[in-house]
């Protein structure tokens, strides 16, 4: 279903030139079919979860990218979402939190980076841009290259194969973005093949994690895909695979230090023991899991397990603890 809430094959259709983007040919379709390969499990009506796809062709509009990317910004009405049962504005609940840019051209278009500042300055949303396909030793398409200029809030993504190397055809990160670009897969040749494929991974990552924690702003969303990538070339940041190659796996699970919450003060999860009734245990026994948060504050469940000992066995241990000496 297209409008409601979500608008993963929105917006204008490239390679149809068209606002139907459901004919499975074209550029804009497959970009957010990707995008849905790795957002499986996101609710379809999740208000915060959400993606703009835009793209190119030869002949397009580029007002029309400029367009869309304000109108995710908050500054205007979208009139075809509107038509097909969307939301008459992408502001508060309904506000875009990822935007997947698949698209690029070699000429600066100054429209579309004021577009782009709009988003940064204006809303929240995380934008995902594609490296380019000329196999350059930077991202020699614009917006991709503006990457750096947005912080943790914009991510450009070169392709790369399953095992994570980068494909010939891929544009490589470059001294200037090496701190914002990975590389994601897609195919080597072929209707699948190109950065415009692998950009949507990211997206979908960041919209399954945004879905998991809302609270997570853009720019923790791009900190936490990008320092859990698997480092890839030489060690460390480098201008082909910038962080390395995205992974779905790592970016969903804990991060920094752990800490449990008790009465609003935080304990570290490595260093803390509790000392609880047996009363305790009992509750344990009916929901033996206990939560614990990660750098960026985010829930996690883990097993919660007790140790039993008899009252006399305690006793012992207590006296022995408070210096009487062995026991006899």
């Amino acid at each position: 279903r297209i409008g409601t809430y979500r608008d993963l094959a929105g917006e204008w259709d490239y390679a149809g030139h068209n606002y139907y983007p459901i004919d499975l040919v074209g550029h804009g379709t497959q970009v957010a079919l990707a995008f849905l390969d790795y957002a499986l499990g996101v609710p379809q009506g999740a208000p915060r979860i959400t993606a703009l796809k835009v793209g190119n062709a030869p002949g397009a509009e580029p007002d029309a990218v400029v367009w869309a990317l304000r109108d995710a910004a908050g500054w205007i009405n979208n009139i075809p979402r509107q038509a097909l049962g969307g939301p008459s504005a992408l502001t508060g609940s309904r506000a875009i939190d990822v935007i997947n840019m698949s698209f690029g051209g070699y000429d600066y278009q100054p429209a579309t980076h004021a577009a782009m500042n709009d988003v940064y300055f204006r809303s929240d949303a995380l934008m995902v841009m594609c490296a380019g396909n000329d196999g350059q030793v930077i991202p020699a398409i614009y917006p991709g290259w503006l990457a750096h200029y947005f912080g943790t809030r914009g991510i450009v993504v070169g392709a790369a194969s399953a095992s994570g190397s980068i494909h010939g055809y891929s544009n490589r990160a470059g001294y200037a973005n090496m701190n914002n670009y990975i590389v994601a897969h897609a195919e080597a040749s072929g209707p699948w093949a190109g950065t415009s494929f692998s950009a949507p991974r990211v997206t979908g990552t960041a919209s399954a994690i945004k879905d998991r924690w809302p609270h997570l702003t853009g720019a923790q969303i791009g900190s936490i895909i990008l320092n859990t990538a698997t480092d890839m070339g030489a060690r460390g940041p480098d201008p082909i695979y910038g962080m390395g190659m995205l992974n779905f796996g790592a970016a969903l699970s804990p991060v920094g230090g752990r800490w449990f919450s008790l009465n609003k003060s935080r304990h570290n999860v490595a260093g803390s023991t509790f000392k609880l009734s047996s009363a305790f245990s009992q509750i344990a026994n009916a929901n033996p899991s206990i939560s614990f948060f990660d750098a960026y504050d985010r829930d996690f469940q883990m097993s919660l397990n007790t140790e039993r000992f008899s009252m006399a066995e305690r006793v012992r241990q207590d006296m022995m603890w408070s210096g009487l000496g062995a026991r006899r």
